[in-house]
């Protein structure tokens, strides 16, 4: 947002100083005596005249608004009553990145009526049936959407308009948005003193069981590989999750994981919600590469790392490899074998990061309700653990320290970045 209003700060200056040469021009413009009263000073525009913004940009910037629930400035972004207009135009609409972003905005916001608008202009007439047919990315967007709010009846009926819509192709976000709202629905509703329902009785676990059946063709034909990989994470997150996953797990399987940083982010952020900043951080530890091969790339001059010497043999390739993850079903008839890890990216650990902050918050408003001493300081000291990691982590990335530390705010004290030494890059690999 900062450099939204920088940029609308330079456009206006351009604006201004262009203003102030017209009219000074005009003003200093000679007439001919007895010539006609007509003038033609010399147009004057500076290249950001308008501010100009690529759609992807657009769109991700309301993706943001949207995911922080800052509704005021995806309005804003939209409908903004300013005599140029709203960034995101109405020519904009009929752009399919920059439609999904309005639809996931709107389904979260409320704006039913804008999300019908994009949803009719940006659909097709097929010539056989002369029914309505949405966009790959609009589909996706709504469907996601209709997840976070736990329309399953919604979701019921979207289903089978795919089905009775051949063509279209499931994206790997669809399973990981329902996986990190299958971890928040099981957890403790927060105006609530009831505890959460077991996994065999929560609604969310049956829309889940329900969707994978009626979409079963489709799921494993585009997303076997993402499936599973899902499947074996929320197996490792608790025992009633794995004998929840077991259901699904018929057939042995031994696979390298596919799935994106992305998706993993978006399961990451829903067991961070529920089970805390720990068990994210042990979720990263099991399932990404943290050794400092895979992250000595950061750290080169340029970010691209030099040639090595001598190349890498198979043997020393073959011993670096992280040991299989190994996901057993509880008949020991079959079993998930994952071979490989995932990279992880610097959202990963702001996730977790995050996380600290509001755990932080908790912890000093429910301080001496009910918690002794020493409790009180081995959750402290447990939470600047986990804060340093992942501090460490952001530098071997590729992020600057001093800005790592400004970001924390009141939050650098809880972590003890005065007396901490600036993380030093990882070294290259040995080669």
């Amino acid at each position: 947002m900062n450099t939204i209003k920088m940029l609308q700060q330079f456009t206006d200056r351009n604006r201004q100083k262009s203003l102030e040469e017209f009219f000074e021009a005009l003003k200093n413009m000679r007439f001919q005596k007895d010539g006609p009263a007509t003038y033609k000073p010399r147009p004057i525009e500076f290249p950001a005249f308008h501010p100009q913004l690529p759609p992807p940009l657009l769109a991700k910037l309301l993706d943001l608004a949207t995911e922080s629930k800052m509704y005021d400035i995806g309005r804003s972004l939209l409908f903004s009553d300013d005599w140029e207009g709203p960034l995101i135009h109405p020519g904009l609409h009929c752009d399919w990145i920059v439609g999904a972003s309005i639809v996931r905005f709107g389904t979260m916001a409320g704006e039913n009526d804008l999300v019908l608008k994009i949803v009719n202009q940006n659909g097709t007439i097929t010539t056989d049936s002369a029914t309505h047919r949405m966009s790959h990315d609009l589909l996706t967007a709504l469907f996601c959407s209709q997840i976070k709010l736990h329309r399953w009846n919604s979701i019921r009926g979207m289903q089978e308009y795919v089905l009775a819509n051949p063509g279209y192709r499931l994206l790997p976000e669809m399973l990981s948005t329902f996986a990190a709202e299958l971890l928040r629905s099981s957890s403790k509703p927060p105006d609530s003193e009831e505890d959460a329902p077991p996994l065999a009785d929560n609604v969310a676990c049956h829309a889940f069981t329900d969707f994978l059946f009626r979409w079963e063709h489709l799921i494993f034909h585009d997303l076997s590989n993402e499936l599973h990989s899902i499947l074996a994470i929320l197996s490792t997150v608790s025992t009633e999750w794995k004998l929840y996953c077991a259901q699904f797990l018929s057939f042995s399987i031994t696979q390298g994981i596919k799935l994106h940083v992305n998706d993993f982010n978006r399961i990451l952020s829903g067991i961070a919600d529920v089970y805390g900043s720990s068990k994210a951080r042990e979720t990263v530890q099991m399932w990404c590469y943290t050794a400092p091969e895979v992250l000595s790339v950061y750290t080169a001059p340029g970010g691209l790392p030099g040639m090595p010497q001598y190349r890498v043999d198979a043997g020393q390739e073959y011993r670096s490899k992280p040991p299989n993850i190994v996901i057993t079903h509880p008949s020991g008839e079959a079993s998930l074998v994952i071979k490989n890890r995932m990279r992880f990216n610097r959202q990963t650990i702001r996730i977790i990061v995050d996380r600290v902050k509001e755990e932080e918050v908790e912890r000093r408003q429910g301080e001496g309700e009910g918690e002794g001493l020493d409790d009180v300081q081995q959750r402290q000291e447990q939470l600047r653990e986990t804060l340093r990691w992942a501090l460490g982590f952001l530098c071997r990335l590729g992020a600057d320290w001093d800005d790592v530390v400004g970001e924390l705010g009141e939050f650098a004290e809880l972590a003890g970045v005065e007396g901490l030494a600036r993380p030093s890059p990882y070294p290259r690999a040995a080669v």
